[in-house]
């Protein structure tokens, strides 16, 4: 195989690996992007290796293996500055506040991040910004304050892009995510860091809950 058909082959499975990741088909997913990482080292191909990284971050992340998930974030992220992927480097670091409000307690100096990632992708006018309103969205719940405001933008953007909301992508699940944990909280549902556990990917839900009942034992260390 020459270079150009190695890419090729590695971009198709990249696609893959997001589509088996919105089916929660995390193990496939795993080869799948471990796969396109390997090419994309072969043939020399930073920008799309750092892609790929930020994909294989997510499935640790949404399988509960949030320390790799971080390290492997951040791997992806260096690589985004090495190729100024500045896009991707703003996706990929709301990802990572995702991640950080998910999984610990002293999280509100990360809102300065998540702002400076969505100055970048609003100047870029790129779709992705919809990542950064919805995390906003969880924050404000995660502070017991409605995301009604960062929800009815989110979806503008989304109309305006002619973007389906109902779609199996990354973008459709971040609406719905946010959607269902609004709804809770407009039912005076019972939130965790700002979500509705039962909108989560099953693993990370399990995982999540695991950790609400540790903290509901002891309630000292609980997180909000």
């Amino acid at each position: 195989h020459n270079a150009k058909e190695l890419r090729g082959e590695a971009l198709a499975l990249n696609s893959l690996c997001l589509i088996q990741i919105q089916n929660e088909e995390y193990e496939q997913a795993e080869r799948t992007g471990n796969r396109a990482i390997l090419i994309f080292q072969d043939i020399g191909d930073r920008l799309s290796e750092g892609i790929a990284l930020g994909h294989l971050a997510q499935i640790h992340r949404d399988t509960g293996r949030f320390k790799e998930a971080q390290r492997l974030y951040s791997q992806a992220i260096q690589i985004h500055r090495e190729v100024n992927n500045q896009i991707f480097e703003a996706c990929h670091l709301i990802q990572m506040v995702c991640l950080q409000r998910l999984t610990k307690r002293n999280i509100s100096h990360l809102l300065d991040v998540l702002y400076h990632s969505e100055t970048i992708l609003r100047t870029a006018r790129s779709r992705y910004v919809l990542f950064s309103i919805c995390e906003r969205g969880h924050f404000a719940l995660l502070n017991h304050q409605s995301a009604q405001e960062e929800l009815s933008s989110a979806y503008q953007i989304a109309l305006a892009l002619d973007l389906d909301p109902l779609a199996r992508s990354e973008i459709g699940l971040s609406l719905r995510r946010l959607q269902a944990a609004q709804k809770a909280f407009n039912a005076g549902g019972v939130l965790f860091r700002g979500e509705d556990l039962s909108a989560l990917p099953t693993p990370l839900r399990h995982c999540l809950m695991e950790e609400k009942r540790k903290e509901t034992d002891h309630p000292l260390t609980a997180s909000p």
